[in-house]
């Protein structure tokens, strides 16, 4: 492979969460109570309304983990919109009071997930954090059937109950950003897990990646690339 993993000092380049403004350099901070850390840098950069978002956020979260599995998802529901307050507060990112999403069923419609309608509104705390997040939801509709199918960490349980909907998600292990020795281009690029090698997957996934092998292994990348510019201290 022409290409290596990109590194700041020992620590390898990689992503696994919806952040902005990632701080590569930061000190790695482990803890067992993430909501007790989070509480604290907050009391110490001074973030009063954020806080209190986020106290309110890790009682409803502490009281769901006691409640029944049809009783929990209001409370979890509470627990995440809390949080992302929070969120928004530190980054001073406006969002007003509203929740910024409604639902509704027609009254003649059969109670079913693809008759359960999702409207992202064009105000409130969901777009806000669309917007932080780089994306637009003002006005969009949705079924509820859709938006489950969308998420990752439902979709395979998802299509154990509705046979007929197709795999949507790619597998994929290591995924890191890499660069070449002699240029200043850098790339996302990951391996794909061996059963989805099959080519026609592969050639569903969007025209802004491609797909290679290498030793015996499947690997997609991005076709855009950055300039990788970073100088070790």
């Amino acid at each position: 492979m022409l290409s290596k993993k990109i590194k700041i000092g020992t620590r390898r380049v990689w992503m696994h969460k919806s952040v902005r403004h990632t701080n590569f350099e930061a000190e790695s901070v482990l803890s067992n109570d993430p909501w007790l850390f989070a509480e604290l840098w907050l009391k110490r950069n001074k973030k009063t309304d954020a806080l209190a978002f986020w106290l309110q956020a890790r009682r409803f979260a502490e009281g769901a983990s006691n409640m029944s599995v049809e009783s929990a998802p209001l409370t979890q529901y509470y627990a995440f919109l809390n949080a992302t307050k929070a969120l928004l507060e530190v980054r001073g990112a406006p969002h007003g009071n509203r929740h910024g999403v409604s639902g509704e069923r027609p009254e003649t419609a059969k109670a079913s997930l693809a008759n359960e309608k999702v409207q992202f509104q064009s105000g409130g705390v969901l777009p806000a954090l669309c917007a932080y997040l780089g994306d637009t939801a003002s006005s969009q509709e949705y079924s509820l059937k859709d938006l489950l199918w969308n998420l990752p960490f439902v979709h395979r349980a998802f299509r154990h109950t509705f046979t007929s909907s197709p795999e949507l998600f790619i597998p994929l292990e290591e995924a890191c950003y890499v660069s070449r020795d002699d240029t200043s281009e850098g790339w996302f690029q990951a391996q794909v897990v061996p059963r989805y090698t099959d080519r026609r997957i592969l050639r569903h996934i969007p025209s802004s990646f491609g797909f290679f092998e290498d030793d015996g292994k499947t690997y997609i990348r991005r076709a855009k690339r950055f300039k990788w510019r970073y100088l070790s201290r």
